[in-house]
């Protein structure tokens, strides 16, 4: 064997060793993962339609950026903080948030 074949053979092996190891943001690993975000969106959420009802909009606002940020697919998280924007008068971002 040549040592060309032996640096490929070497190389084969580490990749497939490595493809089992739950490394990545895949399988197990990345299902708890988008759990967590999801439910810490979800907290992030409600605290920020309690701010919201408080009238503290500029708290409210950030709160829902996070929540968007942790879960992009919290459509009530959009909605919501379009219903804050429309408060501030900021109907053009209210609007890309109803979208």
């Amino acid at each position: 064997m040549t040592l060309a074949m032996i640096t490929a053979l070497l190389a084969a092996v580490t990749l497939l060793s490595a493809c089992g190891t739950g490394r990545g943001a895949t399988g197990a690993d990345g299902a708890g993962a988008l759990a967590d975000a999801t439910a810490r969106s979800q907290r992030s959420y409600a605290q920020a339609n309690a701010l919201l009802e408080q009238g503290r909009l500029d708290e409210a606002i950030r709160t829902y950026d996070a929540a968007i940020k942790l879960d992009p697919k919290n459509s009530a998280a959009y909605e919501n903080r379009g219903i804050a924007w429309m408060k501030e008068k900021d109907f053009y971002k209210a609007l890309k948030d109803f979208e």
